[in-house]
C-alpha cells in the first residue's frame, strides 16, 4: 500500500471534478463546502442541520424507541405511527384513523365507529324526543 500526503487536491482542468474511482476511506472529518450528492449513505449520530428532503425515511426497529422530533412544517402523504402521546392540542387537516374501528373527518368533523359506549347524554342533534328506548329498536 502507498500513501499519498498532500494539502490539496486539483483537478487538471478548471470546471472539472476530481473523481475517485473505487473506494476513498478517509481518517478524521470530511468537511464539504457547497452541495454533496450520494447514492446511499450508512451512519450513527446523522445530524441534519436546515431543510431535509426525504422521499422515505424508514426507521428500524432498533432505533423505535428513539424520538422523532418533527418541527415546523411537515409535509407527507401518509404518516403511520404504532403511538401517538400529545399533551394539548392535535391537529389533524386529514381523516384521521384509529386501528379499523375509528375514524374522524377533518372535513366534515363526523366521527365514525362500530361501537359507542355509554348514555350519550351529551349527545346533540337528536331528533327531539329521541330516547333510550328509540336507540335500542334501531340497533
Amino acid at each position: 500500500m502507498s500513501i499519498l500526503a498532500v494539502d490539496l487536491i486539483k483537478p487538471r482542468t478548471t470546471g472539472v471534478a476530481v473523481t475517485v474511482s473505487g473506494d476513498l476511506d478517509i481518517t478524521g472529518a470530511l468537511a464539504v463546502t457547497g452541495d454533496i450528492t450520494y447514492d446511499e449513505v450508512a451512519g450513527r449520530n446523522l445530524d441534519i442541520s436546515g431543510i431535509a428532503t426525504i422521499a422515505t425515511l424508514g426507521v428500524s426497529a432498533a432505533t423505535t424507541s428513539k424520538d422523532l422530533d418533527v418541527s415546523g412544517v411537515t409535509t407527507t402523504g401518509s404518516l403511520y405511527v404504532s403511538g401517538i402521546t400529545t399533551v394539548g392540542i392535535l391537529t389533524s387537516y386529514a381523516t384521521v384513523t384509529v386501528g379499523t374501528a375509528i375514524t374522524a373527518d377533518a372535513t366534515s368533523g363526523i366521527i365514525t365507529a362500530t361501537d359507542f359506549v355509554g348514555g350519550g347524554s351529551q349527545l346533540t342533534g337528536l331528533p327531539a324526543g329521541f330516547t333510550e328506548l328509540d336507540a335500542m329498536l334501531f340497533n
